[in-house]
């Protein structure tokens, strides 16, 4: 039981480490992108938090996305250009 676990570990590893980009509910992700989300009846939900709980996050990534839900907004964050 052990070793099939590890194996298929093993193959799940393999196969994200060698592919390109991924695709949900497509056989064929655009290739500029790393994660194409296609469906004709639902939504993508990003994370949702307080304006006080983004304020949180240490150093975020240029271009995180998040649902403020202090504002009721959805947010792209930045880092500003040091001066």
């Amino acid at each position: 039981m052990k070793r099939t676990v590890l194996f298929c570990i093993f193959l799940c590893a393999l196969y994200l480490g060698n592919s390109e980009n991924i695709g949900i509910d497509t056989l064929t992700p655009n290739s500029s992108a790393i994660l194409d989300v296609n469906s004709q009846s639902k939504g993508f939900l990003p994370p949702r938090m307080t304006s006080y709980e983004r304020d949180q996050i240490t150093s975020p990534a240029q271009g995180l996305v998040i649902f403020n839900t202090s504002i009721s907004c959805l947010e792209i964050l930045f880092r500003s250009p040091m001066v």
